[in-house]
C-alpha cells in the first residue's frame, strides 16, 4: 500500500500559520449566533417602570458578551444599560433591562435595535427577533 502525505499550505504562510487560518475561517463559518427571547416582563402599578428579562443561549464557539445600550425618548423614558457574558453551553442565560420614567409609552429594547452580542474577536452582532415585552405589563 502506497501512502502520500502532503501539506497545503495558504501562499505566504507558514504550515502553522495556514492551520490556524483554516481553524478561524471553520469556525466563523460553523459558528451560530446567540439566540434570545423575552422569558419575563413585569411593570410598577403606576406603569412608569419596568424590568424585561430575556433569555440567551449562545452554541458558540466562543463566550459572548451581551449588551442592552442605554436610550431614551424625547419624553424622558429611559432604558438603562445591562449586560452579561453568555458561555458558549446553548444554556439559557439571563439578561435583565430595566425601563424608567414612564418607559411604558416605548418600545422594548429588542424591537428598538439596542441588544447586542459581541465574541471573543470584537465584532458585535444585533440580537433580534419576537417581542411583546411591552404588550403583556404595561395594559
Amino acid at each position: 500500500m502506497v501512502q502520500n502525505r502532503f501539506t497545503v499550505l495558504k501562499r505566504g504562510y507558514t504550515a502553522a500559520q495556514t492551520r490556524q487560518w483554516v481553524d478561524d475561517v471553520t469556525d466563523r463559518f460553523c459558528s451560530q449566533l446567540a439566540t434570545i427571547e423575552l422569558s419575563q416582563a413585569s411593570s410598577t402599578a403606576d406603569m412608569q417602570e419596568a424590568t424585561l428579562t430575556y433569555l440567551i443561549r449562545n452554541p458558540g464557539p466562543g463566550k459572548v458578551t451581551v449588551t442592552s445600550r442605554a436610550w431614551e425618548s424625547v419624553d424622558g423614558a429611559r432604558w438603562l444599560p445591562a449586560s452579561v457574558t453568555v458561555p458558549d453551553d446553548s444554556e439559557g442565560h439571563e439578561l435583565d433591562v430595566h425601563g424608567v420614567d414612564g418607559i411604558c409609552a416605548t418600545e422594548d429594547p429588542l424591537v428598538l435595535g439596542l441588544i447586542s452580542a459581541t465574541g471573543a474577536d470584537g465584532e458585535q452582532q444585533e440580537l433580534t427577533g419576537p417581542s411583546d415585552g411591552l404588550v403583556n405589563v404595561c395594559q
